[in-house]
């Protein structure tokens, strides 16, 4: 399928059947942030709009239109937040909260449903038995991760178990939430083919070096985290796939500054 043009020389920029952009851009700009002519980085090496995906660029006019009616409906921006294992998702997750944003982690999702419910609990207790509880009732966590990463069945087990009540978590409070803006951090967002929920993607992005220092920190061994990763997409493919890209290989300022950047125009979409 053909791509639309970034732009003509000596021309106006158009879709691949020559339909002029004209009369589309306003909501364009509201919708994806006229991602099609931003192609300078926002922060050096940082923060940079990315046009790979963008639903508009393989579309036809009807399908442009279509899409922008679908989300001008809606009463706020749904940002879904990716990236790789040890890339500072949950830290951009925070910036973003303290710039006003309804912000909703699925792993504390999964916390929160494999400490307190009944038929998770049960579910793991039926699978696994008693070994894979402290004595206090609490789920041991660092048992149930080697079990399911070392056994691939163990795994979609789990992931079928947990995935469906996640969902239905975080689709429930972007439900009740009313304010402009809501970010749902998900691991597995284009694995899992949920992109399509959201009007925004967000990939943060770091160095393997970077990633596996961060690892250590959080108690995953080189071949845990690199066996893991292996699991996901390569983190490259997410990059293309996100509309927006922040870089997590410097400083904290230097992400604070990314997402600085970056809050600003998910509001105004």
């Amino acid at each position: 399928m053909s791509k639309a043009r970034r732009d003509v020389p000596g021309g106006k920029p158009c879709c691949p059947d020559g339909t002029p952009l004209k009369l589309i851009i306003a909501s364009v700009r509201r919708i994806c942030a006229a991602r099609w002519h931003l192609r300078r980085p926002l922060a050096p090496e940082g923060l940079q709009p990315i046009w790979a995906r963008s639903r508009l660029a393989s579309a036809t006019a009807a399908q442009q239109t279509s899409f922008i009616r679908e989300f001008e409906i809606g009463s706020n921006m749904r940002v879904g937040l990716t990236g790789g294992i040890g890339c500072g998702k949950s830290e951009v997750l925070r910036l973003l909260a303290e710039t006003g944003a309804l912000c909703i982690d699925c792993d504390r999702i999964v916390a929160e449903l494999l400490d307190g419910d009944t038929v998770v609990r049960e579910a793991l207790r039926e699978r696994f038995g008693s070994s894979v509880f402290h004595r206090p009732g609490t789920v041991d966590r660092a048992f149930l991760s080697a079990r399911v990463f070392a056994h691939t069945p163990h795994r979609l087990w789990l992931e079928n178990l947990l995935h469906p009540l996640v969902r239905q978590e975080w689709e429930l409070r972007l439900a009740r939430h009313s304010g402009p803006l809501a970010v749902v951090e998900i691991p597995l967002l284009f694995e899992k083919k949920l992109e399509k929920l959201f009007q925004i993607t967000v990939c943060v992005t770091a160095s393997l070096a970077t990633r596996l220092r961060r690892g250590g920190v959080r108690g995953l061994t080189r071949e845990q985290l690199l066996a893991r990763n292996a699991l996901q997409l390569p983190l490259s493919d997410k990059v293309k796939r996100a509309d927006y890209v922040i870089s997590n290989n410097g400083s904290r300022e230097f992400l604070r500054n990314q997402v600085l950047l970056l809050s600003p125009l998910l509001h105004k979409i």
